[in-house]
């Protein structure tokens, strides 16, 4: 059996090597934490199906924030955004990094059309009467 680092050292956090490609979320809810680094508290978001929380840094919030049409958190559980894994340079460095994203056309499920109702007309349907040629 094969050992993996991440077998041992396990982040509480999604992570760009969690994902395998681009990935279509939707949030389930939206916390905050407080990291020794910053004396600010730090939203995370949660998303259905997924067990790791996002650390959402000022351009990922502000991306949410877009998709949801809302600065309200409380109003994102149910908004669908895609996780793209990347890079992005910090001091000349390319580091590992999640950008969310809205999702496309094809990657929101569709709608199911409603199905027009029969027009009556007099307890018949109108486009059978006959059309003479």
């Amino acid at each position: 059996m094969s050992m993996r680092t991440g077998d041992f050292y396990q982040s509480r956090f999604i992570k760009p090597k969690d994902l395998n490609g681009p990935t279509l979320v939707e949030v389930s809810h939206m916390a905050s934490e407080t990291f020794k680094d910053s004396p600010e508290p730090k939203p995370l978001a949660h998303f259905k199906g997924m067990r790791k929380p996002l650390v959402l840094n000022k351009t990922n919030t502000q991306a949410l924030e877009d998709i949801a049409g809302t600065d309200l958190m409380d109003d994102w559980p149910g908004v669908k955004c895609v996780l793209v894994p990347g890079t992005t340079p910090v001091n000349g460095e390319q580091k590992p990094t999640i950008r969310i994203e809205p999702p496309s056309q094809k990657e929101l499920p569709t709608r199911r059309p409603i199905k027009p109702s029969s027009p009556q007309v007099k307890g018949h349907d109108d486009m059978d009467d006959e059309v003479p040629f």
